[in-house]
């Protein structure tokens, strides 16, 4: 009985020594029962920010997604409003102010003066000039909203025969950010 210790001495002393075992047991046992509840919650917990954080992610994908497409759409409807020499619809393309670069690099604060450029413009192009079309059209996300349309643009006669070919970036942004986005162009740069 020495091996119990002083105080636990008889029948008591083996019901104390019981009660440890049995409480220590339980102890052990919930402990593990314990760690391995809080491994699965925190295992759960990290799985659901997992999906959060991808699915957020494959969200905005998609929202890039649809605006390059709205921006590759509405690229083709202005070279044919430019094809048409439809100068009204041309304007709607753009915000202000807007930046034109190149040999003849200005800033353009209205609708009024883009007009002015763009009947400019368009009397510089050959006589025989019919149509343009994108050949090839990049757009690359460059934050904020913003959009940049690497394009490459095919000019042709009438009668299909080819007047050229130029590469150019168009820099569009999201003029309405709290509403259904408006993308316009505001920077353009010849190559």
């Amino acid at each position: 009985n020495d091996c119990l210790g002083s105080d636990i001495k008889g029948e008591s002393g083996w019901t104390a020594l019981f009660f440890g075992v049995t409480v220590g047991y339980y102890l052990h046992f919930y402990n593990h029962h314990y760690v391995d509840q809080l491994v699965r919650m925190s295992m759960k917990a990290l799985l659901l920010v997992l999906t959060i954080i991808l699915s957020s992610w494959c969200a905005a994908e998609d929202q890039q997604q649809d605006a390059r497409l709205t921006i590759e759409k509405l690229f083709r409807d202005y070279l044919k409003a430019f094809s048409d020499g439809d100068m009204d619809r041309i304007e709607r393309f753009y915000t202000y102010p807007v930046v034109f670069n190149g040999d003849r690099a200005k800033v353009i604060t209205g609708a009024e003066k883009l007009v002015g450029e763009y009947t400019t413009n368009r009397g510089l192009v050959p006589d025989n000039y019919a149509y343009s079309k994108a050949d090839n059209i990049l757009i690359v996300a460059i934050g904020n909203d913003r959009y940049k349309a690497v394009v490459k643009i095919s000019h042709w006669t009438a009668n299909d025969q080819w007047l050229g070919t130029k590469e150019s970036i168009y820099y569009y942004k999201n003029v309405k950010p709290s509403a259904e986005p408006d993308y316009r162009i505001h920077h353009y740069t010849p190559r």
